[in-house]
């Protein structure tokens, strides 16, 4: 059977504005970026299922847009693969999520950013909908819950969704910005970035070394897994079988950072659900993340990439 994967959360639209910044605005003392090439990807929680998609795995997408969404999606028609299915709800009261990079060619250095969006809640009537799509599917083999806390992801929303999964033993993938993990009780994995999870060992267990403060956050809120993803310094991983391990990161060149957490996730839930053991799918999330940061933002994961 195809497997199927469930990814409930923040969509996010990004554009990269590159140019070469090579002088200084006679109106102001800033730079001047002149404009080169203009890229337009789907990110968020959507980047999440576009691997998986990519991988050759099913995929249902479910999130919120707001009123301008048939404004905001011109130029990035194209980049929505055909594969993932879902619903994507329209709110009234909600702007679109769409970050905006201005970069320089040089070294590839991010001068700004700008943001336009909504930061609230989705309505009762959302989750609701939400939940019942994700009742309808007759077959799940994972739920990822991907919290930019855009208002996606609320306590409602995960707490209902983390029932459902295991009332029919599905397991649940959660990548989140929150500290506090108490609405994700429950869950199968958490998998925050080493600065994330600063926040939450602050929160949980602040006087204790990273195996311990796993261990404690584990027991407190029920959790099965901690992964937690370190730029350069590779990955950590925690499970009570195998306590803390560690995968070193591997040496590349790194074009671009935003959106690499995204493909360990997703590749996690890949290798996981195709039966390979905890500890090596964290080794080809490695690898793939590897290969995401030295290709740049247009890569996609790859079984060929994985698996040599």
């Amino acid at each position: 059977m195809n497997k199927n994967h469930v990814v409930i959360g923040d969509l996010i639209f990004d554009k990269f504005i590159y140019g070469n910044a090579n002088r200084i605005s006679a109106e102001a003392p800033t730079l001047v970026l002149d404009v080169e090439k203009e890229i337009h990807m789907i990110g968020g929680a959507y980047n999440v299922a576009a691997h998986l998609a990519s991988l050759e795995h099913g995929c249902v997408f479910l999130s919120t847009v707001g009123q301008d969404f048939n404004k905001v999606i011109i130029g990035f028609q194209d980049k929505f693969d055909p594969a993932i299915t879902g619903n994507i709800i329209t709110e009234d009261d909600r702007a679109t999520s769409v970050k905006t990079r201005l970069i320089s060619e040089y070294k590839n250095t991010h001068l700004l950013r700008y943001d336009t969006e909504t930061i609230q809640d989705i309505t009762e009537e959302t989750v609701n909908s939400i939940v019942s799509y994700v009742e309808s599917i007759e077959h799940i083999d994972d739920i990822l819950l991907i919290d930019y806390k855009k208002g996606v992801i609320t306590k409602d929303l995960a707490t209902k969704i983390i029932d459902i999964a295991n009332k029919r033993n599905i397991p649940v993938y959660v990548d989140t910005k929150k500290d506090d993990l108490q609405i994700f009780r429950g869950c199968t994995v958490i998998k925050p970035n080493k600065f994330e999870f600063e926040k939450i060992k602050l929160r949980y267990a602040p006087d204790s070394n990273m195996e311990d403060a796993c261990k404690i956050i584990c027991d407190t809120l029920n959790i099965h897994q901690i992964v937690i993803t370190a730029g350069s310094e590779g990955i950590y991983a925690y499970n009570n079988d195998d306590g803390l391990t560690h995968t070193a990161a591997e040496i590349v060149e790194i074009k671009e950072l935003s959106g690499a957490g995204d493909s360990v996730l997703a590749v996690l839930s890949y290798c996981v659900s195709e039966g390979h053991s905890f500890i090596n799918s964290i080794k080809w999330a490695n690898r793939l993340a590897a290969k995401f940061v030295s290709s740049g933002i247009q890569y996609r994961a790859k079984k060929e990439d994985l698996f040599k």
